[in-house]
């Protein structure tokens, strides 16, 4: 991601950051306030990021059933117990 360097920090719908003069963190350096904005092509880069991720994770595992997910459908944790697969 690429910032706007002129940004300001009260402008909300770029991306900037913002080194504070007032404030410092635990290691006594000036504190960092960030915004981040993304844009189309970063979404886009994110979503091709977050495929590839999903393919090395099945090409590992090896089958559907050897893989954890945060949040499996009904259908797929029963084709992994059931010899059958899912009733249609």
């Amino acid at each position: 991601m690429i910032g706007d360097k002129k940004a300001s920090s009260s402008d909300m719908s770029t991306s900037w950051m913002d080194l504070s003069p007032f404030e410092s963190d635990e290691f006594d350096m000036r504190r960092a306030f960030v915004n981040l904005v993304a844009t189309p092509r970063d979404q886009q880069l994110w979503n091709i990021m977050d495929q590839a991720t999903i393919q090395l994770a099945q090409a590992m595992a090896g089958s559907p059933c050897r893989m954890r997910t945060q949040s499996p459908s009904i259908q797929e944790r029963i084709s992994c117990i059931s010899p059958f697969g899912v009733a249609r």
